[in-house]
């Protein structure tokens, strides 16, 4: 071959390699969270699993070489074409077989190792076999030689790395979705491996692959993962990006529009538009024995059910939210108009450090499917939002925890962090229990509790404003309402101190696994 198609040749693989390994990385959490979701046990085994098939990898080739009498041209060959296959493969059935695992695992730690075994290790160590090979091509006596070209492979392989994070995070997921990222990056492979044959004259098999690649896309083109078959259940619309694949869906047997994230229910609609979860009542009538003109700050848009509640009031409502999709998501699809409010994308914790404004009413209504941001939920945050609160202001946060003995010890933390943080706080009785325990059969089972922390919590004289069509349960008993929490054995939550990482990680898994057989059952009904 000549010496300008052998370099092109060998320069192509090297970017398919640096490109591939950190695309994938990226274009895989977005693909299987949906179904097994995005906690840090996710992530620390996501990113286990990179590195073990990284060094796996660079570790084989050259024994495998060995074995082969240093064919790298036969080996490079082999390594391309089972890689495009195999990706070609999973890219078509990805739905399907992330359903037959979840069926076939009930465990999330054992289905994420399985599922992440297949997605991520498998073809990663195929990749990281490519840049050996490609350096014992160009290999000669000199040892200064050998260094210069090892230092320019390893050093253009991160750089297309670097090209890959940024496409595929900010360009091809956000903007194009899910199946035309998987075209893109079957096409990047293709491309790599087509021009490596051509280099070496093996036009039969550089126009194979051609062919093969033009019937995968065909294939894949027409699989439609968005199509629910079940006459009860409607797409209403579905947006993939790098913040997670968001759904809107309407189950027509339930009068109930549904807003999914990660297939998690982040809301969930009435056919007259007001919110099915109860704990959104409760928070909008303590919100209301403020005056009209109050400043709100919500954290969290969800559906836009706070917003719409709260907007009854008279109130100026800031939302703020780190996904820019749900502002328009939200007044394109909520059944209800979503009232006047002023939305900020933002993470919610850069806004409360940086922002200077005093509210009278902050809310935090934050997860991501079954994931909270501990980063909020800590003694420094919580110190930054009592500066923000106006004399006698409110602030009142949702949050999601079981009774077993990590989900009272997480919501024993909160209650501690909020005193630490010099703030009187309550927990509120929303279903007007009669006790903490009241009405649990399953202690694992997670729930919705609201605390309320002020400079002094006092509903005693407030009035209150009480929609008559709000279920008498969720209105709130003067006589009734606070739960005793007892925080002694609370631990004080901190920035350099995430233990509620840990302690809600049980709590997550279980949502998980009601999420899963969500999944499983609408897949059983397509």
């Amino acid at each position: 071959m000549s010496n300008k198609i052998y370099a092109n040749s060998m320069t192509s693989l090297v970017i398919l390699e640096g490109f591939m390994v950190l695309a994938l990385q990226i274009f895989v959490s977005v693909l299987i969270t949906p179904f097994w979701g995005n906690s840090f046990v996710f992530w620390s085994l996501s990113l286990f699993f990179t590195m073990l098939a990284l060094s796996l990898g660079y570790f084989l080739a050259p024994v495998v070489l060995e074995k082969t009498k240093n064919n790298a041209t036969f080996l490079l060959n082999a390594l391309l074409w089972v890689l495009f296959i195999y990706l070609t493969v999973i890219f078509i059935n990805a739905e399907s077989l992330l359903i037959l695992l979840i069926k076939n695992f009930s465990s999330l730690i054992t289905g994420n190792l399985v599922t992440l075994f297949l997605f991520i290790f498998i073809p990663v160590m195929c990749l990281a076999m490519v840049p050996i090979l490609v350096i014992n091509f160009n290999s000669s006596t000199n040892s200064t030689e050998e260094a210069a070209q090892s230092g320019k492979v390893f050093s253009l392989s991160s750089l297309s790395g670097i090209i890959a994070v940024v496409l595929i995070s900010f360009v091809t997921i956000p903007f194009w979705g899910i199946l035309i990222t998987k075209i893109i990056l079957l096409s990047v492979i293709f491309a790599s491996f087509f021009i490596f044959l051509l280099g070496q004259k093996k036009t039969f098999s550089a126009y194979s692959l051609l062919g093969l690649f033009i019937l995968g896309i065909l294939i894949l083109s027409q699989t439609d993962e968005k199509t629910l078959k079940n006459p009860n259940v409607r797409l209403v619309e579905q947006m993939d990006g790098i913040l997670g694949q968001i759904r809107v869906v309407d189950y027509l047997n339930e009068q109930a529009r549904y807003f999914f994230v990660n297939n998690a229910t982040q809301s969930k609609l009435h056919a007259t538009g007001r919110s099915l979860f109860p704990y959104v009542y409760p928070i909008s009538i303590y919100s209301s024995c403020k005056p009209a003109g109050s400043q709100v700050l919500i954290g969290g848009m969800g559906a836009g059910s706070l917003v719409y509640e709260l907007s009854n009031f008279g109130f100026n409502i800031d939302v703020v939210d780190i996904d820019a999709r749900l502002e328009k998501l939200v007044e394109k699809h909520s059944l209800a108009p979503v009232k006047k409010a002023n939305f900020i994308v933002s993470d919610i914790r850069r806004y409360i450090n940086n922002s200077s404004k005093k509210y009278d009413v902050i809310i935090l209504d934050l997860s991501k499917g079954e994931i909270v941001p501990t980063n909020v939920y800590t003694l420094e945050c919580f110190v930054k939002c009592k500066k923000m609160l106006n004399k006698d202001g409110i602030l009142l946060i949702h949050f999601l925890s079981s009774l077993t003995e990590n989900g009272q010890t997480a919501l024993a933390s909160m209650g501690k962090t909020l005193k630490e943080a010099g703030l009187d706080y309550r927990l509120m009785n929303i279903l007007n229990k009669k006790s903490f325990m009241e009405g649990v059969t399953e202690l694992a089972k997670p729930a919705g509790y609201v605390f309320c922390a002020a400079e002094k919590v006092d509903f005693s004289k407030a009035e209150f404003i009480v929609d008559s069509t709000i279920i008498k349960d969720l209105v709130p008993q003067k006589e009734n309402l606070y739960l005793e929490l007892n925080d002694s054995k609370g631990l004080i939550l901190r920035d350099d101190k995430p233990f509620l990482d840990v302690l809600q990680m049980e709590n997550a898994t279980t949502m998980r696994k009601m999420n899963i057989k969500s999944i499983i059952g609408s897949a059983n009904e397509k």
